[in-house]
């Protein structure tokens, strides 16, 4: 998946192709390109069992580019162990994917700061997310003033609050597309054993009449 792994004639332990198709579900990937996530996971749990530390996943070379990235992960966390199971994998990197729109993006991140689940962001929180958008480009100060200007925008419904709709709006496309996106390397020359036959399969089921 990085740039790291291209080098490689077949990086990491590959999953059955079942597995694959089923993890990739909803996500904007390929079959080749799950694979080569899939795999790249299993460099850090070659059983796709144990999961993986959230800090040894944020510590990814894939990863800590972006801002976010963190956050991200931490969100999708699996509840019970605390841990990054493969399919936790999956959802972070489509969540990270250019091809995920950006109204996606923008509800998951209003999703992740409304921690306290009120539906609506208020003054602390707008604060770390505009610090996360824009602190490599200008001061705290400015952020702050940026934040009281947003808080206090004539299309709220209500000052100082937030809501997961005007945050949508709020946040232009470019800026969440950029700060919550990563460019994975993906090697089209690697694939997976039988991985024809499994898009063939697909592509099959795809094409089948809607006899309802």
């Amino acid at each position: 998946m990085g740039n790291e792994q291209s080098a490689a004639p077949l990086p990491g332990q590959a999953m059955p192709g079942e597995v694959i198709q089923n993890l990739r579900k909803g996500t904007p990937f390929t079959f080749v390109e799950a694979d080569q996530i899939l795999r790249r996971y299993s460099t850090l749990d070659a059983t796709g069992t144990e999961g993986i530390a959230v800090e040894d996943c944020c510590f990814m070379q894939e990863f800590t580019a972006c801002p976010f990235a963190g956050h991200v992960i931490r969100h999708h966390r699996d509840p019970e162990t605390k841990r990054i199971l493969p399919r936790n994998f999956m959802k972070i990197c489509a969540m990270l994917c250019r091809r995920t729109p950006a109204l996606t993006k923008k509800q998951l991140l209003f999703d992740m700061f409304d921690v306290d689940k009120q539906k609506i962001l208020t003054h602390d929180a707008m604060f770390k997310i505009y610090k996360l958008l824009f602190s490599s480009a200008i001061s705290d100060d400015h952020i702050l003033a940026l934040v009281f200007s947003a808080l206090r925008h004539p299309n709220l419904s209500h000052d100082d609050e937030v809501t997961r709709d005007e945050f949508a709006e709020m946040i232009p496309d470019n800026e969440i597309q950029e700060r919550l996106s990563i460019d994975f390397a993906f090697d089209p020359s690697l694939s997976f054993v039988g991985q024809e036959e499994e898009e063939e399969e697909e592509e099959e089921g795809e094409d089948q009449p809607d006899n309802t």
